[in-house]
């Protein structure tokens, strides 16, 4: 009796669904992230208790969870834990965020730098300019910006101009999205005049009076939205200061959010937001969904 007791647990054991945690992106451990975030997605058990860095993460139906991660400069530990009736999983990844690197495969850059006092101003000629990280149609793509945008360039590289007053980054654009650059004995900032602010049923709205269009980024910090407006100037109560940047702050999940220029040089940043009949069991019922699972060509499409 003892041994057909013995063998119906060990066949109960067996039978017994395995606690499962699983992470999707990143695909692999040990990765190299060249962006000040990135985002955990995968899936557990429905009903578990799930932390990322110690922070509580929901884990929405079918057991899939998304939790994006601030990544600071060198090597970031990212710890998963989920936890369920006393189980527990655990995943821990090694994510580095390395600096940009000045060059191009296994070659420094060289570019051509501008003469002292002298500044190269240009004009995208185009839609959706692409902005890179560095001087290849390999690299990683930064934003797609409009036509009529106004760029002060530090130099050039073969057929791409590295772009002045970003900071710690560098970015280039191909000479074929700009005018011929002219050259000028000083910067012709853009004046920020004003911001007005206002909302809808779906969205939130800042509008931001420029003087001419500049480059932008926008990027996306745990709960927050950081947008920086290049080579602009503004008045800080006695100070004049430069690169206006924005921090959007929200209690809810960030759903998504656009910038564009509208009234020529009026810049609107729109963010989406949760509807007052939101339901949080059922986030996406009703919704349609586009899906831009890659990008074709040398543009590296989605991994999961």
């Amino acid at each position: 009796m003892k041994y057909f007791l013995l063998l119906f647990f060990l066949i109960f054991i067996y039978i017994l669904p395995a606690f499962s945690l699983d992470v999707v992106y990143p695909s692999q451990n040990k990765t190299v992230i060249n962006a000040p975030s990135t985002f955990i997605f995968g899936n557990t058990d429905i009903g578990s208790s799930l932390t990322i860095n110690s922070t509580p993460v929901k884990i929405w139906n079918e057991g899939i969870f998304v939790h994006v991660v601030p990544l600071h400069y060198g090597e970031n530990i990212i710890n998963i834990k989920s936890q369920k009736n006393g189980k527990k999983e655990e995943v821990i990844y090694s994510i580095t965020r390395k600096k940009y690197s000045s060059s191009v495969g296994n070659k420094p850059i060289k570019y051509i730098s501008n003469p002292k006092d002298t500044y190269l101003y240009t004009k995208t000629i185009k839609d959706n300019s692409t902005i890179r990280e560095k001087p290849s149609s390999s690299s990683k793509r930064v934003i797609d910006i409009p036509k009529g945008v106004v760029l002060y360039l530090a130099g050039q590289f073969g057929d791409y101009y590295k772009i002045d007053e970003i900071g710690d980054s560098e970015f280039w654009i191909h000479k074929s999205n700009i005018e011929e650059p002219i050259v000028l004995s000083k910067k012709m900032y853009s004046l920020v005049s004003k911001t007005d602010n206002s909302s809808d049923e779906l969205y939130d709205y800042t509008k931001i009076y420029t003087s001419h269009p500049v480059m932008y980024t926008a990027n996306q910090i745990d709960k927050n939205i950081k947008l920086t407006l290049y080579g602009t100037e503004y008045k800080d109560q006695e100070n004049l200061l430069n690169n206006l940047e924005f921090i959007f702050e929200t209690d809810s999940p960030v759903l998504g959010y656009e910038g564009y220029y509208v009234e020529d040089n009026k810049f609107l940043f729109k963010r989406a937001k949760l509807k007052k009949d939101f339901d949080i069991e059922n986030p996406l019922k009703g919704i349609k969904i586009f899906i831009d699972a890659g990008h074709g060509g040398k543009e590296k499409g989605a991994i999961g």
